[in-house]
């Protein structure tokens, strides 16, 4: 699956830069220089990293810099100002010069860089994607979309191909850029061509920040400059084994939490924190010292109530009812419980159990996605457990559903929950009055997932996997109660 995933973004690595209406001028050859850099911008020494990629691109015409005596190198980039380079680059190399192209769109009313924008979408280049935004900072991924558009994808080359493809697809590099990425292959495509090498050791390219004019500048005298891009010499080493949370329930806990002794009883914020720091520290009890005022049953009900809706989001706990005790001066101890029974520990052993046997057994392997991850447990659970509200005491809980093999929805989702955290993949819960069941990120996307309603009696209800928010909360909320 990864394999096929990194060939398809490649592929359209190769795809995106097969762009052009105008006739081909000098090509490569018109990146010549017009000017010699005299050493204008205070900003920029020759003890600089960034110095010669300045240099160059001042000399090939292709910046004047932010003024006339500074160029900026540590201030970031706006869309406007990338797809102005970015124009200047494309009239070079199709029209001869730097400015030919967006001159013939200039003399309008617009901003500063209309000229350049148009110029590019009438190229094909660009489209409408980014109005509204151009006065933004450029994140890295959107410089990446520009760059990898201006010339033909055959100047860009493949020089660090194999090595991408092969480090790539081990996980082992470039692991900030999954296939939900914004502008993913755009990226990949700009390491293959030695455009980028990315910003540690492994490669990452941090696609969301912002990115600076000196970098910029690098990476566009690489674009322009084929005997300026980097061979990427990276070295795979024994594949990495994902470093597993702990296996105790405090430890499936990832969120911190401030312990918050006063709130108000509809206080959301504070209660989740308190539910948090509660968990974390694998305690059952908190003490809260409200106003007197509030001391009063219908606000400590709605309390409790509050409190129980919080403890839901964290349902592997297996903490599913509060109780209080209260004083008329609004001193109160709210307890956790679990009022259906079931061994919590037995069943966090039995979770571990069954996740070392899928690894061992090559259920799991390490290359898998994190869909495929959750789906080999979603399918476990159905094939083992049966949905039955017959035994109460236990149905609701994770012991139910993985100890049993029967449960309801809390049981089923409470198994699950434990399953994708002991897998290292963060999860809470999604609910109707009377159903609950899984919300994760995964791969990069959020999906809620109802391992309940999977369970049909003719096999695997695949609907009802990665559904999209809008058509879980769509469906018919009594269909199966």
């Amino acid at each position: 699956m990864k394999k096929k995933l990194l060939c398809a973004l490649l592929t359209a690595c190769l795809l995106l830069t097969g762009l052009g209406s105008a006739a081909l001028a000098d090509g490569m050859e018109g990146f010549v220089p017009v000017r010699v850099y005299d050493g204008r911008f205070a900003d920029v020494t020759d003890a600089d990293w960034f110095y010669g990629s300045v240099a160059a691109l001042y000399e090939l015409g292709l910046t004047d810099g932010r003024s006339a005596d500074s160029f900026g190198a540590q201030s970031s980039v706006s869309l406007a100002e990338a797809i102005s380079f970015a124009a200047r680059i494309h009239s070079t190399y199709y029209l001869g010069a730097a400015q030919l192209g967006p001159a013939l769109y200039a003399g309008g009313d617009g901003d500063w860089y209309q000229p350049y924008l148009a110029y590019l979408q009438d190229a094909g280049v660009v489209d409408s994607r980014f109005d509204g935004m151009y006065d933004r900072a450029a994140t890295r991924s959107q410089t990446a979309y520009l760059l990898s558009r201006v010339l033909p994808a055959d100047e860009l080359g493949y020089k660090n191909g194999e090595v991408v493809s092969r480090c790539y697809e081990s996980r082992q590099f470039i692991t900030d850029v999954r296939a939900s990425t914004p502008y993913a292959a755009e990226i990949l495509s700009l390491y293959v061509a030695g455009i980028v090498t990315g910003s540690d050791e492994t490669g990452s390219f941090l696609p969301d920040t912002e990115i600076t004019r000196a970098e910029l500048a690098a990476m566009l005298t690489r674009v322009v400059s084929p005997e300026k891009r980097v061979a990427i010499e990276w070295t795979l080493g024994a594949p990495a084994q994902a470093a597993l949370p702990e296996a105790s329930y405090p430890g499936l806990v990832w969120e911190s939490g401030e312990y918050i002794p006063s709130h108000a009883v509809d206080d959301t914020q504070a209660i989740l924190s308190n539910v948090r720091w509660l968990f974390r520290n694998g305690e059952t009890d908190i003490e809260l010292h409200l106003d007197a005022a509030a001391a009063r049953p219908a606000a400590m009900n709605l309390l409790l109530d509050n409190y129980i809706t919080a403890s839901q989001l964290y349902l592997e706990q297996g903490y599913t009812a509060v109780s209080c005790q209260y004083d008329r001066r609004g001193n109160m101890t709210i307890s956790f419980y679990n009022p259906n029974g079931g061994d919590r520990d037995a069943a966090l052993r039995k979770a571990v159990e069954i996740r070392d046997s899928l690894h061992a057994d090559g259920t799991i392997t390490e290359g898998m996605s994190e869909v495929e991850i959750a789906r080999v447990y979603a399918e476990y659970l159905c094939r083992t457990c049966e949905y039955n509200y017959a035994s109460p005491r236990l149905s609701h809980t994770a012991y139910g559903a993985l100890i049993d093999g029967s449960a309801v929805c809390e049981g089923y989702t409470a198994a699950y929950n434990i399953f994708l955290k002991l897998e290292g993949i963060n999860c809470s819960t999604a609910q109707f009055p009377d159903h609950i069941w899984t919300t994760a990120t995964l791969d990069g996307i959020f999906y809620h997932i109802d391992v309940t309603w999977c369970d049909q009696p003719y096999g695997f209800e695949n609907r009802y996997f990665c559904m999209t928010p809008e058509f879980s909360m769509s469906r018919d909320a009594g269909a199966f109660f």
